[in-house]
């Protein structure tokens, strides 16, 4: 909105601000990686970024694995489970209801990402989950308290185009 000067006035504090804070621990996150060490499942990657690279009989079988796991209590794995079934991939169908389960035992762990991705299904909507912007602001600011990168890149777009929050 503020690009194109669409019902906003000529600066934007609130949500530069946001989007100031996610850039620096963005920044603060990436020198304090040791690349050399940095380990990440490659099988993980795959889930949450499409599967694509999997061939499709895989992808399924891999999902159902991690679906288990997730279901046993594993958080990280609640939280990108719970992100895919949100529109389905690759064979897998979407499931509301389970990811906003799965979203809400991750989010009742302490997991910041997952009350921001739940903000997200309320800021969106979805079958059975109307969209209510004040609803996903209050879990943008749960999450963006604990420093979630995307929760406070989400507020940054709520105060810019007043959803939810007064327009700032």
């Amino acid at each position: 909105r503020y690009m194109y000067g669409i019902n906003v006035k000529d600066h934007c504090a609130t949500a530069a601000h946001y989007y100031s804070i996610a850039a620096g621990l963005m920044l603060k996150d990436a020198n304090e990686i040791d690349f050399r060490h940095a380990y990440v499942p490659v099988d993980s990657v795959y889930l949450t970024d499409g599967m694509q690279l999997t061939p499709y009989d895989h992808q399924v079988e891999m999902f159902k694995l991690y679906k288990n796991y997730a279901e046993l209590g594993d958080v990280d794995l609640q939280v990108n489970v719970g992100k895919v079934l949100v529109n389905g991939a690759n064979g897998i169908p979407a499931n509301i209801e389970k990811a906003k389960e799965l979203l809400w035992r991750a989010a009742n762990a302490g997991n910041a990402h997952a009350r921001a991705r739940l903000g997200y299904l309320y800021y969106e909507g979805a079958e059975g989950v109307p969209a209510d912007n004040k609803t996903a602001v209050e879990h943008f600011k749960a999450a963006a308290n604990q420093r979630d990168p995307f929760a406070l890149n989400a507020m940054g777009i709520c105060h810019a185009r007043g959803a939810g929050v007064e327009l700032n």
